[in-house]
């Protein structure tokens, strides 16, 4: 029902501008100002689309260094012995932890 009333609408508008044209060219003529709206809204939804994608999915190329990086420094620092586990801390720096305790 409001497809109906909004093409209604499209042709009495068309009628006041130009006149009556005839109804079989009014109706003609709201079909394609309808199609070019619907053009126009596909186009700007695969607009908003294509910039929802991105916002929601990032380049991953920065996390995945993050992610290297964050990985990096938790084996330096379990070689190091500053690790929060103590894995990977060499014997003679357990031993000095426990003197300097």
């Amino acid at each position: 029902m409001e497809l109906a009333t909004y093409v209604k609408s499209k042709v009495a508008h068309l009628t006041e501008e130009i006149g009556n044209a005839g109804q079989e060219r009014l109706m003609l003529m709201a079909a394609l100002i309808i199609a070019d709206e619907l053009w126009d809204a596909r186009s700007e939804i695969a607009t908003l689309s294509a910039a929802t994608a991105s916002a929601v999915f990032p380049d991953p190329e920065p996390v995945r260094r993050l992610k290297s990086l964050a990985s990096k420094l938790s084996q330096e620092a379990a070689i190091d012995g500053t690790g929060s586990s103590g894995e990977g801390v060499p014997p003679a720096s357990k031993s000095r932890k426990r003197d300097v305790a």
